[in-house]
């Protein structure tokens, strides 16, 4: 046997971060910390104790201790409430669902009642163990939003029955999880503890995975979160030392059977079972006349997703040609799609949830100094440096009421604005010079007052955008599908972002004129993987590239709509999704409506956008746009209602 000595994995710890630092990034983020228990009475009381006493309270990191008591015999509840907890009973949540027991159970339970957007996962029977377990799991998903899941990584041994140090922990791992990963899930080969008890996710994260009953909980996440977001995203901390009581070893069968059934559901070759399903599992006694069959029941079912959809953001990182076998994978995206089958229609289009996913899209959007999820809903304010813009004829051509308009996008919860010199429609000639001379100094000003605001300046000539990026833009919208073929070589230089538009090859600043598509939207798809792709081969960060359908460019009102209505197939390519519906000429076509009169119908096609998956909207009116993307977020189960008092009052 070779042993080959690999790179060490990145880990984190938890003085890496300042507690300042995480209670200032936490902000408005609610973080619940979920305690699984059954019979835990000499344990638990202290867990919930040292948590309270350390984290909660006014500006702290825990806003709520949340208990779930599977049946216990002993005083696990009561102790539990007493120590400061809120104790739930698991037979009282979801009791339509029917009875099951074991840890998935339980935390898929919590989640139903817990209230935080982060939800900390820690056992019961910690003996010793520090506070500082809360900030180092909570650390990564504060920090880094491309972070869905934080596993714990610490010295484990066991306590025997007399209390002292007995072997070490981990043995179902090391026998089966360790050369699961191994054999099926390479990429996850990295992960030191994977089925460590004391792990971190984001709630909606959370709500869109296959719950396994038992044991296997803990390897399905990490399975379904790395094939729905990339192994990326699963971040490991090291918390020092944990010891917790030992088991017996008759009970570590029935636990590495769980293991293996949540994973042959991911590899598809166990159907997933809804109910609470038992396999028997006969183990052996030794006894004075020889040995005596004792059977047990272990429980494989899985719960559904609490909110189908929510962690299908992204695609398998082991699709295509990284895929290392050729049995057909169940995985996340699989299990989702068997709960929203029986209402298909109501299931939104994820970001790059299709096999027709490009291969080099990335599965983050990095926009100046922010990187977003696939399921970040954007609002790019439009701020015209022009005297005869269509919509607001000039409103902004003077440069204080340009500022006065970024002041108010910005306070109205604008994501990005969207600078633009020349109006798309036909008009005087504007050289580049004069381009140049409306936004290059304004562009200056606005990274000046707003450091951190994502500045885009809408251009299509490759002089303009070199000026813009060199005093601070960070993305370059060039709404006339790479007309200039220097822009990518600009955005490559200055490290921005681009934005790839589908206009059908028409010149800048001309209206289509009986322009025809045998099919409209597989043009758009083409064209714009096309531009993508040679975008990246040029020096693009892959995670920087946008693309736009560009409604009315190269297109009539029934492209465009088309366009609307089929936007799940430019979602499918992977790429982050742009839409400039902002009182466009196929909303007022459509209602018959003149410019002033688009606003009911541009909100309604962006609802529509938002549920399909786009997530970058160009618009005039922010603060409609952003409530009409915050009811769509909060409906696909992305986004928590501000508030949620009705029935308890």
């Amino acid at each position: 046997m070779t042993r080959v000595t690999t790179p060490r994995p990145r880990i984190w710890r938890t003085d890496d971060w300042a507690l300042d630092d995480l209670v200032a990034a936490k902000a408005s983020t609610r973080v619940s910390v979920v305690i699984p228990a059954r019979d835990e009475q000499d344990s638990v009381a202290a867990v919930v104790t040292g948590i309270a006493g350390a984290w909660c309270g006014p500006g702290g990191l825990v806003d709520e201790i949340v208990v779930i008591d599977s049946d216990s015999l002993d005083a696990t509840a009561e102790r539990a409430r007493a120590a400061g907890a809120k104790v739930f009973s698991a037979k009282d949540i979801r009791p339509e669902s029917g009875p099951a027991e074991g840890k998935g159970e339980a935390l898929w339970k919590a989640a139903q009642v817990a209230r935080g957007d982060l939800l900390v996962f820690v056992d019961a029977d910690l003996v010793e163990w520090g506070a500082h377990f809360v900030p180092g799991l909570v650390g990564p998903l504060l920090t880094d939003p491309g972070v869905h899941l934080v596993k714990a990584v610490y010295d484990r041994p066991m306590l025997g029955a007399d209390g002292h140090e007995a072997e070490p922990g981990g043995r179902v791992t090391e026998l089966v999880a360790r050369p699961l990963l191994a054999l099926h899930w390479p990429d996850l080969a990295h992960i030191v503890q994977p089925l460590a008890g004391e792990w971190a996710i984001r709630r909606r994260t959370f709500a869109g995975l296959s719950v396994p009953m038992g044991y296997g909980v803990e390897i399905a996440a990490l399975i379904d979160v790395a094939e729905g977001f990339g192994a990326h995203s699963i971040a490991q901390v090291d918390l020092g030392r944990r010891t917790h009581r030992n088991r017996r070893h008759d009970t570590l069968g029935p636990m590495a059977l769980q293991v293996l059934a949540a994973a042959e559901v991911r590899l598809g070759s166990r159907e997933v079972a809804r109910e609470p399903a038992r396999v028997e599992l006969r183990q052996f006694d030794l006894v004075a006349g020889g040995f005596v069959p004792r059977s047990r029941f272990p429980v494989v079912g899985e719960r559904p997703p609490i909110e189908p959809g929510a962690a299908s953001r992204a695609p398998s990182v082991l699709a295509g040609s990284e895929q290392p076998r050729d049995v057909p994978r169940s995985g996340v995206a699989a299990l989702v799609r068997a709960d929203a089958g029986k209402d298909a229609t109501l299931a939104p289009v994820n970001r790059v949830a299709s096999a027709a996913r490009s291969e080099g899209a990335g599965t983050r959007l990095r926009l100046g100094r922010h990187t977003y999820d696939a399921d970040a809903r954007l609002v790019m304010a439009i701020v015209n440096r022009t005297p005869d813009s269509f919509y607001d004829k000039g409103l902004t051509w003077a440069t204080d009421a340009a500022k006065d308009r970024v002041v108010q996008v910005v306070e109205q919860g604008a994501d990005i604005v969207d600078i633009g010199g020349i109006k798309a429609a036909p008009g005087h000639e504007i050289d580049a010079t004069e381009e140049k001379r409306r936004v290059v100094d304004f562009v200056a000003w606005v990274r000046g007052e707003f450091p951190d605001l994502v500045i885009s300046v809408d251009t299509w000539r490759s002089e303009v955008a070199r000026a813009v990026c060199a005093v601070g833009a960070d993305l370059i919208n060039d709404a006339w599908g790479g007309y200039d073929p220097l822009l990518p070589e600009v955005a490559a230089e200055f490290g921005s972002a681009l934005v790839c538009t589908h206009t059908g090859g028409v010149t800048p600043r001309t209206r289509p004129f009986r322009i025809e598509y045998d099919d409209v939207v597989a043009d758009i798809v083409e064209s714009l993987l096309t531009q993508a792709n040679r975008a990246v081969t040029m020096g693009v960060d892959v995670e920087r590239i946008i693309i736009d359908p560009a409604h009315d460019f190269g297109k009539n009102t029934w492209h465009s709509l088309a366009a609307t209505r089929q936007l799940d197939r430019l979602v499918a390519t992977g790429w982050p999704v742009l839409v400039s519906l902002s009182n466009k000429d196929f909303v007022g076509e459509t209602l018959n409506k003149p410019v002033g009169e688009r606003l009911i119908g541009t909100l309604a096609t962006t609802a529509i956008s938002g549920w399909l998956g786009a997530q970058i909207y160009r618009v005039h009116e922010v603060p409609e746009t952003r409530q009409v993307l915050n009811m769509v977020s909060t409906i696909a189960g992305q986004r928590l209602p501000s508030i949620t008092t009705r029935g308890l009052q």
